[in-house]
């Protein structure tokens, strides 16, 4: 196994939560500007997304998840990651309330494609 496939496998098995695929949409507001991006995977601690716009590494900012029937829910957010349009957030100290709406959000969704 060549160090880079190590690396990557240990990157994948140091996770501390369960990662899921998603696809949807989401708001990020960044210094009052929006942009819209496509969350491609989630876990309870943050979730993946592909965004056009260059954000920084290491900045809180806000991310809107769109609810059907509902106000939509806003969560602030840290980037930690970025390779090309993919970025890694990281929930900053969401409330347990908030992070059930979110897994309800994800929920919503996969039971709404079968």
């Amino acid at each position: 196994m060549s160090k880079g496939s190590a690396n990557a496998t240990s990157f994948f098995e140091n996770r501390r939560y369960p990662r899921y695929k998603a696809d949807h949409s989401i708001v990020i507001e960044f210094q009052n500007v929006k942009t819209i991006g496509f969350c491609v995977d989630y876990s309870e601690g943050g979730f993946g997304a592909i965004i056009e716009a260059e954000l920084p590494i290491g900045e809180i900012m806000s991310v809107v998840f769109p609810m059907e029937a509902r106000k939509p829910t806003c969560l602030q957010v840290m980037t930690i990651y970025r390779k090309d349009s993919r970025y890694g957030f990281q929930f900053v100290a969401p409330k347990s309330s908030k992070r059930r709406t979110f897994a309800d959000f994800f929920r919503e969704r996969i039971e709404g494609d079968f």
